[in-house]
Formats: C-alpha cells, sequence, structure tokens
C-alpha cells in the first residue's frame, strides 16, 4: 500500500538515547544444550543420520551455534551424529579450540585447513580423515555451508556452497545419492532451529548490537577534522599515524597518555606517503586502535 506524503519537513531529532550495556550475557550451559537438541531432533525429522557443518573465517554461524566458536582464517568441519556422537575436523592452529568447544567432542587434526605455506604432512588422505569421524558408505549426510538455496529452477538440495574438494570427498565415502545440501535445517524461515532464540540467546545478541550501535553514533558525533584522538601503541608524531589501519575502535580510554591528531592532507601529499596517513577536509582519516578523547 503506498502512502502520499503532502509534507516532509526536515529538521533537528532529539538524539537517541545511549544506554551502554554494563557487561556481556553469556550463552549458558543450557541454551547450547537445548540448541544441540534441536539440530538432533531437526536431523531425525528429516531422516539424516550425520551433518557435516562447514565453516571458515566469513561462514561460520551454523559450526558456532553448536560449538560456541568460530575458526579464525583457517577452515573446519563439525561432523555431527544423530546420536550426538560429535567430531571436530580442524586445522593446525585450530586445535586448541576442541577443549574450549561448547560441544563434547573428538578432535581430528585436518592439516589441509591450515593457512598456505603451514606444514600439511599428514599419515592420512583426506578421505581417510574423514571416515575417522565414522562416515561410511550409505550414510545419510546433510552438507551445511552458510547460504539458503531457494531456486525455482534446480534441485536446491544438490547445489553446494562450500569448498567442492570437501563435497566430493563427502561423496566418495558417503556416495552421491546418500548427501545433500541441508542448509534449510538451521536456515529456512519457517523451520529453521536459528530462527527462533530464547530469552538467554536475545540478551546475548542485544549487548553486541547496542554496544556497537552507541560506539558508532558516539564516534560520528565526535569525529572532526583537527580531532584529538588516544591511541594505544606508540605515540605518533602529529600527522603521523605509523601505518596504522583506518579504523575507529571507539571505547573505554586505556592508554590517556597516549595521543596523536587526526589531520588534514598536505599540499602534495598522499595517504601512507613516508608513512604519514593524511585525512582531507570533511573525510579524515584516523587510526584502527585510537580511542576518541
Amino acid at each position: 500500500m503506498k502512502k502520499a506524503f503532502k509534507e516532509i519537513c526536515y529538521g533537528p531529532v532529539r538524539p537517541p538515547r545511549q544506554h551502554w550495556p554494563m557487561e556481556p550475557v553469556s550463552l549458558t550451559d543450557e541454551t547450547m544444550e537445548l540448541r544441540k537438541e534441536k539440530v538432533l531432533t531437526a536431523m531425525k525429522h528429516q531422516g539424516l543420520e550425520v551433518l557435516c557443518i562447514y565453516a571458515d573465517r566469513e561462514h561460520g554461524g551454523n559450526f558456532g551455534y553448536l560449538t560456541g566458536f568460530e575458526p579464525r582464517f583457517e577452515e573446519a568441519v563439525l561432523v555431527l551424529h544423530q546420536d550426538g556422537t560429535a567430531f571436530l575436523l580442524l586445522g593446525n592452529e585450530s586445535l586448541r579450540m576442541g577443549s574450549y568447544c561448547r560441544l563434547p567432542n573428538t578432535v581430528i587434526h585436518v592439516p589441509h585447513f591450515s593457512l598456505p605455506n603451514q606444514p600439511m604432512e599428514t599419515a592420512y588422505s583426506l578421505k581417510e580423515l574423514f571416515a575417522q569421524a565414522n562416515l561410511s558408505p550409505g550414510i545419510i549426510t546433510g552438507i551445511v555451508g552458510w547460504k539458503l538455496f531457494t531456486s525455482t529452477h534446480d534441485c536446491n538440495r544438490q547445489l553446494y556452497e562450500i569448498p567442492s574438494f570437501l563435497v566430493d570427498c563427502i561423496q566418495e565415502i558417503t556416495g552421491s545419492k546418500a548427501a545433500r545440501n541441508a542448509g534449510e535445517l538451521f536456515l529456512h524461515p519457517d523451520t529453521g532451529v536459528r530462527v527462533t532464540n530464547t530469552a538467554n540467546e536475545i540478551a546475548h545478541f542485544e549487548y553486541g548490537a547496542s554496544l556497537a550501535s552507541d560506539c558508532v553514533l558516539r564516534a560520528m558525533d565526535e569525529i572532526a577534522v583537527g580531532k584529538i584522538y588516544q591511541c594505544r601503541g606508540s605515540p605518533p608524531q602529529e600527522g603521523n599515524l605509523s601505518g596504522r589501519s583506518l579504523f575507529l575502535n571507539h571505547g573505554p580510554s586505556r592508554r590517556p597518555d597516549l595521543q596523536g591528531r587526526i589531520c588534514r592532507r598536505q599540499k602534495g601529499g598522499s595517504a601512507g606517503e613516508g608513512g604519514r596517513l593524511h585525512g582531507k577536509a570533511g573525510n579524515s582519516l584516523f587510526c584502527g586502535s585510537c580511542q576518541l578523547v
């Protein structure tokens, strides 16, 4: 339904009231157990005997929903069986996270998931490592990435958004007819397990959302050409941010003794020239670890 506005008035409005959250709200053991039970119940309803849940730095939501962590830079796979048995397939740098996982698990070292130029020597092939997670021929397997496919022209259960070398490996073990995309188990808007949240989950997410939005608002209110800021690390000379990245991280200052300045672009200068990062009037650049005064 379209609405016609005869008159639109532009003018100042009251700023939103900031309410800094006092402390983070952690996900309880009861919440994590409920998540696992929801997933296992959904697996049973969909006739799935095992889930292979993929994660990497940008695509870890479904993995983290059960484990309580997401891999940084590396790849990882959670293999979850219908009886609740869980295996974590982790690269070199993530191996220690098995002990922090919120889900009882057995860790399997998969060097293939490590960063380039890291040691990848292993006594087992990738197929053999997945087999150690109790994948076997004919086992009905759901492959979970991070996207819900809704095409009306393709078979969405045979579209995969995880690396093909992993899909090929899983299907080589189980058989191509036994494996399918099961992202809808987590993400379907009507039946996905992540669609509904408990009070504990809402409070947990709200802490981060409130903190981020309040920080952005306060930062935007404070930014100005020539504004003094406080910076963690070596105190830069005026106009010299020592090559730091261009992000604003505003919060309570821990090093009030360190100060720098957002400066105007010098005539003939350029961003990054000689270790200097210069902003221009109305479009200042600032340090990635700075704290506004």
